[in-house]
């Protein structure tokens, strides 16, 4: 005949308030780290403070030497002359490669 094991009580008691440990430790490290997710806005938030009020700022660059006025010129001009430029550049840019190549031979 076999002879069986039976664990006792204490064991048995031992094993499972371990066990529910260990999965109260698991369940506390899952709260801690999803805590990191939760937006600090809101509802959520603990200490909840009055927004500082917004300012509009209109700021550019403009190089040393230029007022506003004289670097929006140049820029304008600038503009004009790379438009202007580009106009000229791709008027006779459509050809195929036969006729490139004809040209170029």
């Amino acid at each position: 005949s076999r002879c069986r094991v039976v664990p006792s009580a204490k064991s048995v008691f031992i094993t499972q308030f371990t066990t529910m440990q260990f999965r109260a430790i698991i369940l506390a490290a899952l709260a801690a780290t999803g805590m990191a997710f939760v937006p600090s806005t809101g509802k959520f938030a603990v200490v909840t403070r009055a927004a500082a009020p917004r300012t509009v700022t209109n700021m550019a660059y403009v190089p040393d030497g230029l007022s506003p006025a004289q670097y929006a010129k140049l820029k304008k001009e600038e503009a004009a002359k790379k438009a202007a430029n580009k106009k000229k550049a791709m008027k006779g840019s459509v050809e195929t490669l036969t006729q490139w190549q004809a040209r170029s031979a």
